[in-house]
């Protein structure tokens, strides 16, 4: 539903700038679990024709404040480009359309902790094999849902292993802070 409110922004903090990218660290909820709390995102200027719906921009709200949201709709007005936008978590967009002069740019990478996140994977395919630590737990999960079946966990390890490199035992217990380099 256009117009209904914020319902929580995620607003974001300048670290670096240079003449193409602008450097971000985040706070807030209204992103997550895309983008959480503690992340640094790398926003590149781009030209607004090549934002598309889907992509996540950062842009300055009325009140001066830097949003990282995603774009849900683009609308063209009188040759000005208009922005609906919205957080992962929110059930609708955003307040108001983010007029074109106020767009800074795209989210290109996602800093987390000690790995770095391109957004360049286009379908799923491609982001469950660039992304191996996803992939991998994924396919440790699978494993433990079918460890009652002979064989068949040991043959979906090996395929995951010929994949992504990385193999998890099946007896291992994973928790939050599991991390794969």
């Amino acid at each position: 539903v256009k117009g209904t409110g914020c319902v929580s922004c995620s607003p974001i903090n300048m670290v670096q700038e240079n003449s193409d990218f602008l450097l971000y660290s985040t706070w807030g909820s209204s992103m997550f679990p895309f983008i959480r709390g503690d992340d640094y995102i790398l926003v590149k200027k781009v030209p607004l024709e090549a934002i598309r719906p889907g992509d996540t921009i950062v842009f300055e709200s009325d009140t001066k404040t830097k949003v990282c949201h995603r774009v849900v709709e683009i609308e063209k007005r009188d040759s000005i480009l208009w922005f609906y936008t919205a957080g992962y978590k929110n059930t609708s967009y955003d307040t108001d359309p983010i007029r074109q002069e106020r767009v800074l740019g795209k989210v290109v990478a996602i800093k987390r902790k000690f790995s770095i996140i391109e957004l360049s994977a286009k379908g799923l395919e491609s982001l469950l094999l660039k992304f191996d630590c996803f992939f991998t737990e994924s396919i440790f999960y699978i494993k433990k849902f079918l460890a009652k079946i002979p064989f068949l966990p040991r043959l979906i390890s090996q395929m995951a292993k010929f994949f992504t490199g990385i193999e998890i035992h099946p007896g291992a217990t994973i928790g939050k802070g599991l991390f794969i380099d």
